[in-house]
């Protein structure tokens, strides 16, 4: 959502890349450039998936390490794909790319200081993708 003229009006995220101090994000009804410039400097406001844990998804995990509770250190996120239904973390290990589900299910804690996304992946889930 996008204040404009002290109003919300909703737009819809069609991808989203950044790290901690910047984003890019691309809007469904965006087509242009000129388009976009009219929106440049507008405050941007989104609504929380998780209550609960509001660290979980705190931007910036483009950068963060990944070490999962059974395999260990498995890489570095490289890029935060929103899709509809369900986010993916693109992780790079080793010149290899594997995708995992930003999900409450599979991240069991963030520790944004560090910058470290602690994981319970399910088993043969990196090997799927890769």
């Amino acid at each position: 959502m996008l204040d404009i003229n002290k109003k919300v009006v909703p737009f819809f995220i069609e991808q989203i890349s950044g790290d901690a101090k910047e984003w890019q994000i691309k809007f469904e009804d965006i087509h242009s450039v000129d388009e976009a410039e009219e929106i440049i400097g507008l405050s941007a406001f989104t609504e929380r998936k998780d209550a609960e844990d509001p660290e979980l998804w705190e931007i910036g995990a483009v950068g963060y390490s990944v070490i999962d509770k059974h395999l260990g250190a498995i890489g570095e996120v490289t890029d935060h794909i929103q899709k509809p239904g369900q986010d993916l973390l693109e992780v790079t290990f080793n010149s290899e790319t594997f995708f995992i589900p930003f999900v409450e299910a599979m991240i069991i804690k963030v520790d944004n200081k560090k910058g470290i996304l602690y994981t319970d992946l399910p088993e043969g889930l990196i090997n799927i993708n890769t």
